[in-house]
């Protein structure tokens, strides 16, 4: 529950303290996905090993799965492709941030685009002065 009435600074610090333990928590998350990977790719080497596709333990089953997915080793070729066959949903449709607003501090216009500002909060720190 976010406390009522409190002046700008308390909220500040109060925001400060949450990051922080949000963190901490996120660094215990981070760990634990680790040591989920290492264990996925132990038990992936151990199928395979024993020519296995799946395995079960005392509570859970556990079975390979495969799903093919596309490397890209020419990147012009690629993109020869996609505007030849319109084949534009090969593509995510997403606009890099940068590479627009690069084009907008040099006065371009980019059609079917319009800026739209996105406004953060800064939040450092702050060092103590005893």
């Amino acid at each position: 529950m976010i406390p009522l009435n409190l002046q700008v600074g308390d909220y500040i610090d109060l925001l400060y303290q949450r990051r922080e333990e949000r963190l901490a928590k996120k660094a215990e998350v981070d760990a634990l996905e680790s040591e989920e990977k290492a264990l996925k790719e132990q038990i992936i080497l151990m199928l395979g090993d024993a020519s296995l596709e799946g395995a079960k333990g005392g509570v859970a089953t556990a079975s390979i799965t495969r799903r093919v997915v596309a490397t890209v080793v020419d990147w012009a070729a690629f993109y020869q492709y996609v505007k030849e066959k319109d084949a534009f949903d090969l593509l995510h449709k997403r606009v890099s941030d940068t590479a627009y607003r690069d084009r907008l501090e040099q006065g371009e216009v980019v059609p079917g685009a319009e800026p739209f500002t996105i406004v953060g909060l800064s939040l450092v720190k702050a060092s103590r002065k005893d």
